[in-house]
């Protein structure tokens, strides 16, 4: 198992967390951490939407721009962030302790490593049981859904996101969209390159 901070241990508060990369607050807000701080919450709210983010959470500004004195106001105990943010750890380690932790990466399955990051995040948040709530319920509604599908398994399924009227991103097998399809008992249709898990942008 892995340690507890040392607030958790002395029986503290749970800590307040800033997360400042998506997948990372996706995690923390299924979790029922106490999430203080997250970044791009405008765009999160219209895109992502589930779980909602709470009124009383502050927005950092864009993800590739924070505002580092927005995330020094918040005071958070814990930073959750991602490899991509390599550059300003350094800056953001002086604020919180950072815990930095990666799902998408080329040849490891993306399913089983968002399970191992949720797992890594709760421990570290004192929520270890929520973790192991959100993975049965995740599996469950995903066999629950592949049971609905049954009697189109093995079908393909093209599955994008449109830029502008002339461009898209197609995801491939390798995307957390292709291993739910997989697990759904289907199949991305998108054969071609992938880099960071899709492609773009594709000329319509």
């Amino acid at each position: 198992m892995l340690p507890r901070s040392p607030a958790l241990a002395a029986g503290a508060a749970p800590p307040r967390i800033a997360a400042i990369d998506w997948a990372m607050l996706e995690t923390a807000l299924a979790l029922g951490a106490e999430v203080v701080a997250g970044a791009e919450l405008v765009l999160y709210r219209r895109l992502v939407v589930e779980p909602p983010i709470p009124d009383r959470v502050a927005d950092l500004g864009l993800r590739g721009s924070l505002n580092f004195e927005a995330l020094l106001r918040a005071a958070p105990d814990l930073i959750l962030s991602a490899p991509w943010y390599g550059r300003i750890e350094g800056q953001l380690g002086r604020i919180a302790p950072v815990l930095s932790l990666r799902i998408d990466q080329r040849g490891r399955p993306p399913y089983a490593a968002a399970i191992e990051a949720t797992r890594i995040a709760a421990a570290r948040v004192g929520r270890e049981g929520e973790a192991e709530r959100v993975v049965a319920e995740t599996e469950a509604a995903l066999a629950a859904a592949a049971q609905r599908l049954a009697s189109r398994r093995g079908e393909r399924v093209f599955v994008i996101s449109v830029g502008d009227p002339r461009h898209f991103r197609a995801f491939g097998p390798d995307s957390m969209h292709g291993a739910v399809l997989d697990r759904l008992g289907l199949a991305s249709a998108w054969t071609g390159n992938t880099r960071y898990v899709a492609q773009a942008p594709v000329d319509i």
